[in-house]
């Protein structure tokens, strides 16, 4: 059996949870998880019919197993600049033997591109979620070729300074601006924020548009599946939102390096997803100003 320890948010246990199950699953090993925010796995996704009683039953026998045999494996660090040690993708991960506890963040889809039909099965939104996504998406007169789902994170990423010096993560408006740029002209978007006023505020010129507020998270996320474009956030949430969407001819547009776009470096190391746009901060701050 493997377990996983998950740590952090809900963008962040998916990641967890897509490398790990599907690791299981093609080396034959039984699964189960513990920890993560609140259970919100279990709470908002179908997880391939996963139940809390089996979860806590795996978790009692894996406590129970005899200590000699069990392992733990925690991801490689490397450092990046500015002094900061973080986690960075680990090929070793692959080697994980059975009867090993597992904690990390494992943000990178090279450790479960290959798997992507099970994992789109597994983070099926549970049936409450899925009509409030149906009901949303009935209500918007255009259709989903037409919309784009935009996502601003501002909350604890205000706060952050690991790499941009205790200026936050935040993405400025010139990144938002040069990501609409690319897009075609007489779209709709839908904006997903957590700061309604602020989003309101800072993309008040989009003429057709609806910003969306104190909604279910999960809910939010799945707006972007439901439209062909998607401008993410150097966010896990709305990195999933995108990576969810299974809409044929889909642009996602991304900034570029991630949580390390001050620096131009890459932060997680493996983020970057085939096929996305990626929109350099700094350059588009440059050319539509800082604010």
């Amino acid at each position: 059996m493997l377990m996983l320890k998950m740590i952090a948010q809900t963008g962040n246990n998916m990641f967890q949870y897509a490398a790990c199950k599907s690791l299981a699953s093609k080396k034959g090993y039984e699964f189960s998880f513990r920890g993560g925010r609140k259970g919100a796995l279990l709470d908002f996704f179908v997880l391939d019919g996963e139940s809390r009683s089996r979860v806590i039953f795996s978790d009692i026998r894996y406590r129970l197993a005899t200590v000699g045999r069990k392992r733990e494996f925690r991801p490689r660090y490397k450092q990046y600049e500015h002094g900061i040690v973080s986690e960075c993708f680990d090929p070793g991960f692959f080697e994980v033997e059975d009867w090993t506890t597992i904690k990390g963040f494992f943000q990178s889809p090279r450790y479960f591109e290959w798997n992507r039909e099970n994992i789109l099965r597994w983070f099926s939104p549970r049936d409450q979620y899925m009509s409030y996504i149906e009901s949303v998406d009935k209500s918007l007169e255009c259709r989903a070729s037409e919309r784009c789902c935009i996502h601003i994170r501002r909350g604890d990423y205000v706060r952050m300074d690991k790499i941009q010096r205790g200026n936050g993560w935040v993405l400025p408006l010139g990144y938002y601006l040069e990501a609409i740029s690319i897009l075609p002209r007489d779209i709709f978007y839908i904006i997903v924020c957590d700061d309604k006023h602020h989003a309101s505020k800072m993309l008040g010129f989009l003429k057709d548009k609806l910003i969306v507020s104190n909604t279910p998270a999960i809910v939010d996320m799945f707006l972007f599946t439901r439209c062909k474009y998607n401008i993410i956030a150097n966010s896990s949430f709305s990195w999933w939102g995108a990576w969810l969407n299974k809409m044929e001819g889909k642009e996602v547009i991304a900034p570029k390096y991630h949580l390390g776009w001050p620096a131009r470096i890459w932060f997680p190391d493996e983020i970057a997803v085939t096929g996305w746009k990626y929109v350099d901060v700094l350059d588009a701050m440059q050319k539509h100003g800082p604010s």
